[in-house]
């Protein structure tokens, strides 16, 4: 020992691996008194005295981290296992202190002794555990088959609906053209009562359950909510009003998600159905379904400053990572998911989709580079992917839809997806360069080149 700073070296000498505990020094004459004495590994570390101290430490040699209790050192010594000339340099030691907001004790004995490559990482995980355990309950294959089965129910009484309406325009056409017009709209509240439906219930509540313990854990954290309370209220239309009725709202207007993708123009269709449910048996519906009831989830904290903070402050990325790949969404499709629940909620820090789109600030963040494809830089001009891009957009727009989803008919269907349609007729403007695309938005040049499946939607932000 130096100072304060503690180390420790073992090396096994042999071919043979080796177990064994260290406790006590070998004998050594004390100049002082001549008497030959020894010195345990704790006094000679001068390791706390204090019960519940859990001690961390890191092997050099193998990069990871360890934690034991200081008792365990004074009782038992320091027991290993090593294989034949391996060594280990035991380093940088921490005094911990177990606490609620850091249960050290707890991650000691969860461990047994392994190693991890970081504890406070491991931590993060740990105290996240009740967390990530409600959404394994909210976002599981029963309720995403739960939402699959009634929003095919509610697309076939739509499109039923739809049928049936275009019969009676075509009569009401022949006799009276000035009154062709017939405007659908929702099936007569089927999406409210599929939503109030046992399961449905279940949801709801353990979303609200989410969304208190993602509050608890922040303020155990001493994350402050204070100055994110403050910020942009919740906006999910281009109308710039508050979607109303919770959580609960959200879920019966998800259900007509898949009738609503419908709403995109055709050279969207397959952008929209990579990312929002639809009737597409070749996208599984967990890779849709999950992000959408994420969102639900964290659409329940009160404003997007303090759920973004939340997103990032508790790592919630990897949560639903975890949760989407249990689901069936595996490796990359997995992370781009909760990627795209975070975009969501950087947009709606800006007020509304045409705000965020028109902000350089928002294409520079990496999640939202990563989902877009945008490559080039260092003096080079940037690019999007078209596709990427196409679905992205789509995928902006799951607020607004969420929001005009639980009663609302055709045309505001049409109204939202319209602005999915004029970014991606502004990106290819722009020949899907990123500063030409924001000049486009800028300037309005769009409205000088239009393509004819568009040429009635209006522009962001008009």
């Amino acid at each position: 020992m130096c100072g304060d700073q503690r180390g420790l070296i073992l090396y096994n000498n042999r071919y043979g691996s080796t177990h064994g505990t260290i406790k006590m020094s070998v004998g050594f004459l004390e100049k002082q008194s001549g008497a030959l004495r020894q010195k345990s590994l704790y006094e000679g570390l001068r390791l706390p005295w204090e019960e519940d101290a859990i001690l961390a430490y890191r092997d050099a040699a193998q990069g990871l981290e360890y934690l034991r209790r200081s008792r365990d050192f004074r009782d038992h010594g320091l027991t290993v296992d090593m294989r034949g000339y391996q060594h280990m340099v035991l380093l940088e030691w921490r005094e911990l202190r177990p606490s609620e907001a850091y249960p050290w004790d707890r991650l000691c004995d969860a461990l047994h002794g392994s190693g991890v490559y970081s504890v406070d990482e491991a931590l993060s995980q740990l105290r996240l555990q009740p967390l990530v355990d409600i959404l394994h309950r909210a976002i599981s294959e029963t309720t995403i088959q739960m939402f699959a089965k009634a929003a095919y129910a509610s697309l076939t009484r739509e499109l039923e609906v739809e049928a049936k309406a275009g019969k009676r325009a075509k009569r009401v056409t022949k006799k009276e053209p000035a009154e062709a017009v017939v405007e659908t709209g929702a099936v007569d509240g089927d999406t409210e009562g599929l939503a109030s439906e046992e399961g449905f219930g279940e949801f709801v509540e353990s979303v609200h359950r989410f969304a208190e313990t993602a509050l608890y854990l922040a303020q155990l954290g001493g994350t402050s909510m204070d100055a994110a309370a403050d910020g942009p209220a919740w906006i999910s239309a281009e109308t710039k009003t508050e979607s109303a009725g919770g959580s609960a709202a959200m879920t019966a207007g998800s259900i007509r998600l898949p009738w609503m993708a419908l709403k995109y123009p055709e050279a969207l269709q397959a952008a929209a159905r990579w990312v929002l449910p639809s009737h597409d048996v070749h996208v599984p519906a967990a890779q849709t379904w999950a992000p959408v009831m994420a969102w639900i989830a964290l659409r329940e904290i009160p404003t997007p400053s303090a759920a973004l903070g939340l997103f990032d402050g508790l790592r919630l990325r990897h949560a639903l990572a975890e949760v989407f790949s249990a689901v069936g969404v595996h490796g990359e499709q997995a992370w781009r998911a909760a990627a795209q629940v975070r975009a969501l909620l950087l947009m709606n820090q800006y007020g509304s989709c045409s705000a965020g789109v028109r902000s350089a600030e928002f294409w520079r963040d990496p999640d939202v580079r990563w989902l877009t494809g945008i490559h080039g830089g260092d003096e080079e001009p940037e690019y999007f992917t078209q596709e990427g891009f196409e679905a992205f957009v789509c995928w902006l727009q799951l607020p607004a839809l969420i929001a005009i989803g639980d009663g609302f008919g055709v045309k505001a269907a049409h109204d939202v997806t319209a602005v999915a349609a004029n970014l991606a007729y502004a990106a290819k403007v722009a020949g899907y360069d990123v500063h030409r695309f924001l000049e486009v938005l800028r300037t309005g040049d769009l409205k000088k080149r239009r393509e004819p499946e568009i040429a009635e939607a209006s522009l962001p932000g008009e």
